[in-house]
């Protein structure tokens, strides 16, 4: 049986909506439908923009999660001279959150020999890397929180069945550059490094 009771004004109502364009010649109440009639249009959009808004900004973060700055980092080598020489050089991204850490170099084609990716890691633990979805190889150079190297791990190879990586004891901070540049430049352990304008 239908319900009848306040039909006029019910219709009414759904025909000067918009977004209910769709009233038959039969008035059948609808619960639903009434409530989202109650709630200011205005407000919906609001909301439905603030969340394409978050989305947005949540995908952009996600695809990358790296710093967009790039940074000067130096090799100091060990000497016992008055001074560390500079053996070598490199334009480094940083990676300084969990997301970015995960990421890595990962997808990635190839990398120039004077570039690489620092990683900013907590030293209450010693992380694990590996070589899992890379498309070329790398050394990764382990550094201690006063920035001296501790581990060095070289040539490492894309693979499918790869083995861990981690320092031999907690590391502050890792660096990965193309395979063989540290031994192009005789980068040791007991070397350090520095950013620029640090």
């Amino acid at each position: 049986m239908e319900n009848r009771a306040g039909c006029g004004s019910y219709k009414t109502a759904i025909k000067n909506n918009p977004l209910f364009s769709i009233c038959t010649e039969r008035c059948v109440p609808c619960p639903s439908l009434r409530a989202l009639h109650h709630l200011p249009f205005a407000l919906c959009c609001l909301v439905f923009a603030l969340c394409i808004c978050l989305f947005s900004v949540a995908s952009a973060s996600a695809s990358d999660g790296l710093t967009a700055e790039l940074k000067k980092i130096k090799i100091l080598g060990n000497s016992n001279a008055p001074y560390r020489p500079v053996v070598a050089a490199f334009t480094v991204e940083t990676a300084a959150d969990a997301l970015s850490r995960r990421k890595g170099l990962t997808g990635r084609e190839k990398m120039n020999d004077d570039h690489g990716m620092l990683f900013i890691l907590d030293d209450n633990y010693v992380d694990v890397f590996w070589m899992k979805g890379m498309n070329f190889p790398i050394d990764i150079l382990f550094f201690d929180r006063n920035r001296r190297l501790i581990d060095v791990f070289a040539d490492l190879s894309p693979c499918s069945e790869c083995p861990f990586i981690m320092p031999s004891r907690p590391a502050a901070y890792a660096l990965e550059i193309n395979a063989g540049m540290a031994e192009k430049y005789d980068i040791r352990i007991g070397d350090m490094f520095v950013l620029e304008n640090q």
